[in-house]
């Protein structure tokens, strides 16, 4: 059986054919700012923060500066290198910039909003020997006998906090201040798959990497982003009987999304749904997997109840998957009506 990834963004569709197993729908949406504190005031300064071993502040301003909606920059992002000279005119440190020295560096600068805080991190590496139990010698019956072995295990630690503040030039307050911690720890010889021992990242390689998290999820917090969901869409149709042709439209369908032609499979199963006088909650179904990919939210909506319906007046088995998208489209809709008031 085959698996498919559809892709849709802002009506750009994108598939890939990804092998075997149940098919999979892929689809990548665009959600709200989890707060809309930044989203009114997109003139922004990543200040140095406190602490920062890591770059924190730089992955965070680069990361920011290349949010874009509707392929536009949807913050301005004034230059590390403005931030520093007008630091160093004003004879400022980062980490008292609050009331009146936030409204003098912000306006200075260009900026509307300056974000800057405290980082802290811990790392440690470490290893220790294991004891196993290895065949010494063979026979042609199997092991004659064992010896033990000691294994060197490697071990890997670290923890990442920033503690961030948003401040209002205006008027110097702290408008928004969120504490962000990712933790990593690994065992080669408990961590390292199917066949035991592998490789580990180190601790400055697992730092690192949680620096950069930190500061996704926090641009996912202040700006609109994507996430990517992936569904089950229904290959088979059990609740009525489809003459030959009308089998034939529905593989079809699936084809047409294996081949990135959305479009076209919504057609057919449009078509299908009328010929089945509504009366398919597969068809129905995944005519609303297929209307969410294309961004048609309502319709998709319309599709995903339609089935439900289907699934109560004639008394079939409920379906999990289409009491989650049922679910799922809802929150998309609320969530969209947020967005279009951020952009």
């Amino acid at each position: 059986m085959k698996k498919y990834a559809l892709i849709a963004l802002t009506g750009i569709i994108g598939i890939s054919f990804l092998g075997c197993s149940a098919k999979k729908v892929t689809i990548k949406a665009q959600l709200p700012a989890e707060i809309d504190t930044l989203t009114k005031k997109r003139d922004l300064a990543v200040l140095p923060f406190k602490n920062d071993n890591v770059n924190f502040s730089g992955r965070l301003e680069t990361k920011l500066a290349n949010v874009r909606v509707n392929n536009k920059p949807y913050f301005k992002v004034v230059n590390r290198d403005r931030i520093g000279s007008v630091l160093k005119e004003l004879r400022f440190q980062s980490s008292d910039l609050v009331g009146n020295k936030a409204a003098k560096l912000g306006k200075l600068a260009g900026a509307q909003v300056l974000i800057t805080g405290n980082v802290k991190t811990s790392k440690k590496d470490g290893s220790y020997k294991k004891p196993e139990e290895r065949c010494a010698s063979y026979t042609k019956h199997g092991c004659a006998y064992y010896k033990t072995v000691y294994v060197t295990c490697q071990t890997a630690s670290a923890t990442f906090n920033a503690s961030i503040n948003a401040i209002d030039v205006n008027s110097g307050q702290v408008v928004d201040a969120v504490d962000i911690t990712k933790n990593y720890q690994a065992d080669s010889c408990k961590d390292g798959g199917f066949f035991g021992i592998g490789k580990i990242k180190t601790s400055n390689e697992a730092l690192n990497d949680l620096a950069d998290e930190a500061s996704t999820e926090y641009v996912n917090r202040v700006a609109p982003h994507y996430v990517i969901m992936r569904v089950e869409l229904m290959d088979k149709v059990k609740s009525v009987d489809l003459n030959d042709r009308q089998e034939k439209m529905f593989n079809n369908a699936l084809t047409y999304i294996e081949h990135g032609r959305i479009k076209k499979a919504e057609h057919i199963l449009k078509k299908l749904n009328e010929q089945t006088n509504e009366q398919s909650y597969e068809v129905a179904y995944d005519l609303g997997l297929v209307e969410e990919a294309l961004g048609k939210l309502k319709e998709a909506q319309a599709a995903y109840n339609l089935a439900d319906k289907i699934i109560t007046d004639t008394g079939a088995e409920p379906s999990e998957l289409v009491d989650h998208a049922i679910k799922r489209i809802k929150k998309m809709i609320e969530k969209r009506q947020k967005l279009k008031g951020q952009i």
